[in-house]
């Protein structure tokens, strides 16, 4: 494909799906791989961390992130150099009250430029009664509420707040389709009121120029050069759980967690200990409690 006869144009709402990027059957057996695999996970902190930069633990996740087809519409609208910034695995159970509050990523990503693009991949069927994705049909700014509830799963529990006139478009998407989006695209989803489990995979992918003032600040190159540097270069896992990517894996999640629990522990002036999640147990006990507080 030659990334000069894509036309691919995101709507109003900074968003555009069907896109098929799996078959069927690649995508279903991707599914059932990240479930085997995840079994093996011994440590508690992982349980919730393979989650956030999943590229750098699981091989397929990391082959994945270099799709062609995938990297020639990013290119066609972000440019030739790209960086995949995150992977994020959003898991539903059947019968769960989970959901993904409205929100805009623009709102806490702190970029110079809008040269990013997210690719959610439905490795299941995703539909209204399993919690599909759902966006505004119109960008717009929001302002958010803090919803005090376990089952939020934004890390700081926000809530973009709606009005009547907004109209919102739900995105059932098969197996191996994905939509993509815009840092400004307002987007949620909602319970998963079915009897099969919904898992949607979010990949973004980054323009190398593209630099972050507050954010995470490694990234994987995935086509061309990078020539700014910006970001510090990530191993790739030569098999799942593989140990020097594993090691860089941690260090990100310390620093990260670190940022979100001193957030978290500031309304108690108990902030200066947000260090301690370096250690691994620590940060564990941080998850289980960070709903709650």
């Amino acid at each position: 494909m030659n990334n000069q006869d894509i036309n691919v144009k995101l709507n109003e709402g900074g968003y555009l799906f069907p896109i098929k990027v799996l078959e069927p059957k690649e995508a279903l057996d991707l599914g059932r791989y990240y479930n085997q695999t995840k079994n093996k996970i011994m440590k508690r902190n992982l349980i919730l961390e393979h989650k956030f930069k999943s590229h750098l633990i699981f091989k397929r996740i990391n082959d994945l992130i270099r799709n062609k087809k995938m990297l020639d519409i990013a290119e066609s609208i972000i440019g030739p150099n790209i960086l995949c910034w995150n992977s994020i695995i959003f898991y539903k159970k059947k019968n769960s009250k989970t959901f993904v509050g409205w929100h805009e990523d623009k709102t806490y990503w702190n970029l110079d430029n809008d040269k990013v693009l997210t690719f959610s991949i439905a490795l299941s069927n995703s539909t209204t009664k399993n919690g599909c994705l759902k966006f505004l049909k119109k960008k717009r700014k929001v302002r958010y509420e803090i919803l005090k509830t376990n089952y939020n799963m934004l890390a700081r529990g926000q809530n973009a707040i709606l009005n009547n006139d907004d109209e919102f478009e739900e995105i059932e998407l098969n197996p191996g389709e994905s939509c993509i989006f815009r840092q400004d695209a307002v987007h949620g989803s909602g319970e998963n009121n079915s009897d099969e489990d919904r898992f949607l995979l979010a990949i973004r992918y980054i323009a190398t120029d593209n630099k972050t003032r507050k954010n995470h600040t490694s990234a994987t190159l995935v086509r061309g050069t990078d020539e700014y540097n910006f970001y510090d270069h990530e191993p790739a896992p030569l098999e799942d759980f593989d140990k020097k990517s594993m090691k860089y894996h941690q260090k990100l999640m310390s620093k990260q967690t670190q940022v979100f629990a001193e957030y978290k522990l500031k309304k108690f002036k108990l902030n200066f200990l947000s260090f301690l999640v370096k250690i691994p147990l620590v940060r564990y006990i941080y998850y289980c409690l960070a709903k709650k507080i």
